[in-house]
């Protein structure tokens, strides 16, 4: 499990680490036998924390076996009790990787950082974290732009006539990509042109995050080796006080794999019954409703499809 894997990570930054699902306690205490795991779990399965919080799920009726799941998300909650940050997706089986929050937060070239490019003007490396994900996760492609001395290179929203550091990833049917937010800019007053340019003098990250398709549409990788690999192009301009070269690009690539899934589930005398409603029209059903769902991160592994297996 992510959180129980980063714990280190987390308290590093000074975080503590809890969750809140709508299982039952005896489904948490099966789970945490199962994977070791240590930190606080709170079971609310009557949904009071998880509607105080606004993440309970409106659009499930009461009488389908996915009733009770809330949005899932990460919350980062200070000692007072304020929610400092959040991080949700618009799909049910996407979930935000916490090492590209993690280093979102705080990046650093790690060691094993690939070099994209090395010019006279610019220096360009490149890292994906997590490298090893599974489906559903939404990760971070990261690249770490660093201008010589005495260079820099231009931020978007610039005149036209100047090549912005701008990142491509190509497109492909097993992820989605998500806009990139861009660090904020310098000013920079350029006299013989009466403008105020956008630039950055100082080495910068851009993160790009990728979204991974279900399990289902990852299959032709798992059958591959279960590596594949990103690729995108990065393109920009560098420029000192007195000169400005040609516009660049280079090829960037990220290499990733794919963890196997996990299909394992709690008990069946554990699993959370639905509340059907009745009504002239319907019979009993069979249906279980699964012990999933959860708030500050999803826990789909008990009872609800995993990210990416539905």
């Amino acid at each position: 499990m992510e959180l129980a894997t980063h714990q280190e990570a987390l308290a590093a930054q000074g975080l503590g680490v809890c969750s809140i699902t709508y299982d039952t306690r005896e489904v948490l205490a099966d789970f945490a036998a199962r994977r070791g795991i240590t930190f606080p779990m709170l079971s609310d399965p009557d949904l009071h924390i998880i509607r105080r919080f606004g993440v309970f799920n409106e659009t499930v009726a009461p009488e389908t076996y996915q009733y009770g799941v809330p949005h899932p998300g990460i919350f980062f909650v200070d000692a007072g009790g304020v929610v400092r940050e959040k991080y949700f997706e618009e799909q049910y089986y996407h979930r935000m990787a916490l090492p590209t929050i993690l280093n979102g937060r705080s990046p650093e070239v790690p060691p094993d950082a690939r070099l994209a490019w090395e010019g006279e003007n610019v220096r360009i490396w490149t890292w994906a974290l997590p490298s090893q994900a599974r489906p559903g996760l939404r990760l971070g492609l990261f690249i770490h732009v660093a201008p010589a001395s005495g260079v820099h290179v231009y931020a978007p929203g610039g005149p036209d006539y100047l090549r912005a550091v701008t990142p491509e990833v190509a497109p492909s049917p097993y992820y989605i990509v998500h806009a990139p937010p861009y660090p904020d800019p310098e000013a920079m007053a350029e006299e013989i042109l009466g403008e105020t340019l956008r630039v950055y003098r100082k080495p910068f990250t851009i993160r790009v995050d990728i979204a991974l398709a279900p399990r289902k549409d990852l299959e032709p990788i798992y059958g591959a080796g279960s590596r594949f690999t990103v690729a995108g192009v990065l393109r920009w301009q560098a420029c000192t006080d007195v000169l400005c070269w040609p516009p660049a690009e280079t090829p960037v690539a990220w290499d990733l794999g794919l963890d196997p899934p996990d299909l394992e589930r709690v008990p069946e005398h554990l699993r959370r019954q639905p509340k059907v409603h009745h009504s002239p029209l319907t019979q009993p059903g069979t249906c279980r409703v699964p012990e999933g769902g959860s708030l500050c991160r999803a826990h789909p592994h008990r009872g609800t499809p995993r990210a990416g297996e539905g």
